[in-house]
């Protein structure tokens, strides 16, 4: 008989990937369930053009089509895109972290739930996940087109008063060169963001912060530290 379990973990989203590294941080046995693969750099599905009379091969990028990255769901009249991978929707979303303002919290919320309640975790979650917004570098570069056609979009509505660069989940540091785990949060190498906006369908660089490269990361390499420590598993007789 293996090990007794304290927890299962199911799904490596955000609230699945935090759940499992603090459990492991503080010393619990777990095991996490995720349906769907790990994508590792330059490993994201795309879909490439095909041939007069051809279908597109969607095998690799609809959940449905052969246990794709995407899966496209009616909630009663709701389109909603998730995704199926290790670090859930991490692997697919916008990156960008809003800090809902106080107002937002004055009905509907349980009582003692309030912005400044809440902002020490704000803090921790923008630490962990290692937010910045665009540098001013990016632009002198040109490693953000898309960036600057909304601000001149914003200008041109007269509204550029209310464009702003929003905290991104995104490593902003030295393009095209490998960044080695800091020892922080970031466990694994990345590259710095290229600019490509490529974000919402996997980031072949892997600029960008998802939840494989930090929270699952770290109960990852606390997993292996414990389980040098326990040493081998017992395993029943036969």
């Amino acid at each position: 008989m293996g090990p007794q379990l304290d927890a299962v973990v199911i799904g490596t989203g955000f609230g699945g990937a935090v759940a499992a590294c603090r459990l492991v941080q503080a010393g619990f046995h777990i095991c996490v369930l995720e349906r769907g693969r790990r994508y590792e750099k330059d490993d994201f599905p795309r879909v490439t053009p095909p041939g007069p009379g051809e279908v597109p091969d969607l095998s690799r990028l609809l959940w449905t089509a052969g246990n794709g990255l995407w899966e496209l769901r009616d909630l009663n009249g709701i389109e909603v895109g998730q995704a199926a991978g290790y670090g859930g929707g991490s692997l697919i979303y916008a990156n960008v972290h809003l800090r809902a303002p106080k107002h937002v919290f004055e009905s509907g919320w349980p009582e003692g739930c309030s912005r400044d309640r809440l902002e020490r975790y704000y803090d921790l979650a923008a630490y962990m996940l290692q937010v910045a917004s665009i540098e001013a570098q990016e632009f002198r570069r040109g490693g953000a087109p898309k960036t600057a056609i909304m601000q001149a979009v914003a200008k041109r509505l007269g509204r550029e008063g209310e464009f702003f660069h929003p905290p991104l989940a995104v490593h902003f540091k030295k393009p095209r060169e490998a960044q080695e785990p800091d020892g922080g949060p970031r466990r694994r190498t990345q590259e710095g963001c290229q600019g490509c906006g490529n974000c919402d369908i996997g980031c072949e660089f892997r600029a960008k912060n998802t939840l494989d490269l930090n929270y699952l990361a770290i109960a990852e390499d606390a997993w292996d530290d414990q389980t040098r420590r326990r040493g081998p598993t017992p395993t029943s007789a036969r």
